[in-house]
């Protein structure tokens, strides 16, 4: 019984000291305003995996600030951000944007506190490539940043340019056996 009720305080104690936060949309800059939705509701899901979060769902933080009266569209100040976290009643807000500039993307995320209304910390993550490789690797690797974590994979390494050799003529190696001609 003992071991029983010290399991369930070790495992409330582990749900009290995540931090309760929630995520405003992330801000489209050079990609479409679906794309950016979609990268928000895999963010969450990333943050919330990192095992630091106890993530407030999209669809209760809607019901909470429509019941306030209040439209998070082109909420982007801190200010903003903090009037959000406080609304919903929140330790911080995570806020930020996804943008595009040439085959570059970037993630840029900001973990803001309520109470203070500071930034506690900020994550720009890059990405090459197209915008599955954001969904992919970059949000991840920004979620990973605003926990308070390291990435957990190595970025891969730049392409090697590699001239092409000449080909060698076809050698016959001495350990094959060679035809031999009969003569008629």
């Amino acid at each position: 019984m003992a071991l029983k009720t010290l399991l369930l305080l070790l495992i409330a104690a582990a749900l009290y000291s995540q931090e309760n936060i929630a995520v405003l949309e992330l801000d489209p800059d050079g990609v479409t305003a679906s794309e950016a939705k979609t990268m928000t509701n895999k963010l969450r899901g990333e943050l919330f995996s990192t095992g630091q979060f106890t993530v407030i769902e999209r669809a209760q933080m809607d019901q909470i600030l429509k019941e306030q009266g209040f439209q998070q569209t082109g909420c982007t100040s801190q200010t903003c951000v903090v009037e959000v976290g406080q609304l919903l009643g929140v330790k911080s807000m995570v806020a930020g944007s996804i943008g595009k500039v040439g085959a570059i993307y970037l993630v840029s995320l900001r973990l803001i506190d309520v109470a203070k209304g500071n930034v506690v910390r900020n994550a720009d993550v890059e990405v090459e490539g197209d915008i599955s490789e954001v969904l992919r690797q970059g949000v991840h690797d920004a979620a990973r940043k605003i926990a308070g974590l390291e990435p957990d994979h190595a970025p891969p390494p730049p392409p090697a340019v590699q001239e092409a050799a000449p080909a060698e003529p076809e050698k016959l190696s001495p350990m094959m056996p060679q035809k031999r001609m009969r003569k008629k």
